[in-house]
């Protein structure tokens, strides 16, 4: 089986849908695997979840912005990181698409639609490992990020898995090559590189680096998202036809 692995789509649906189309995805044969923060900034949150909710092959691993819109729904009032990351927007999409009035009062509806039973349900999971490759929306828990919930808010770049490779998102790609380039990249403005294919498809291109790949493409700059390819059979992970690395591999020896 070939498990297309993607993450943090924020609810870009079309955008996920060109690019699996593009990667050859066959929602009968291959399972897609994505690591979280689905929803939230895009306009598409109710095309998302209809998508992932029906696939016959899917695995869920739960985000940070998964976190947000369960506590929204269960606080039953937004606060102000709600509105900043536009995760009342998402709620709204829902309530609109099940006919509720867009009201605070109306909340604890939420929590009785197949929406919020989807969302709390056991589909979801922390992780997902083949051999020495970890998958999950940004690291471990540790003892900076004790706990799962903790650890989906870490720097993946700063807080990298002993002895395995791992493939997460949450941190934008583009700053893990900012990081390694000591800070760098920032001198060059984003608005401008955005003006351009080239410059879009710069920006969201995955960091691949000794024990870390970094998928999040920054889809609310770029209108892209980035996909792996995982064989079992083979063993090999693949981004764009070019293996990086193999299931039993430490840290990837080829780019």
């Amino acid at each position: 089986m070939k498990y297309f692995i993607t993450s943090d789509i924020h609810g870009y649906y079309s955008v996920l849908i060109e690019e699996l189309n593009k990667q050859g995805f066959d929602k009968n044969k291959d399972t897609l695997i994505t690591l979280g923060d689905n929803f939230d900034r895009g306009s598409e949150n109710w095309e998302m979840y209809k998508f992932l909710s029906t696939l016959p092959n899917v695995i869920l691993v739960r985000g940070n912005h998964e976190d947000c819109l369960l506590e929204l729904i269960n606080r039953g009032f937004p606060l102000s990181h709600d509105f900043h990351n536009k995760t009342v927007d998402t709620l709204c999409d829902v309530m609109e698409k099940y006919k509720f009035n867009i009201s605070w009062d109306n909340f604890e509806n939420v929590i009785n639609t197949s929406f919020y039973k989807w969302l709390t349900s056991d589909k979801w999971v922390d992780k997902v490992e083949f051999d020495n490759l970890v998958l999950t929306h940004a690291t471990y828990p540790n003892e900076y990020f004790p706990s799962w919930e903790k650890s989906r808010w870490a720097n993946p770049y700063y807080n990298r898995v002993p002895n395995k490779i791992l493939i997460c998102g949450h941190w934008f790609a583009w700053l893990g090559r900012d990081y390694k380039n000591n800070n760098k990249t920032l001198n060059v403005e984003l608005e401008q590189l955005r003006q351009t294919e080239e410059g879009r498809e710069d920006l969201a291109k995955p960091f691949i680096d000794n024990n870390l790949i970094m998928l999040d493409a920054c889809t609310t700059l770029t209108k892209k998202c980035n996909i792996l390819i995982y064989d079992d059979k083979t063993e090999e992970l693949s981004y764009n036809g070019k293996v990086i690395c193999k299931s039993n591999d430490k840290e990837i020896n080829s780019v």
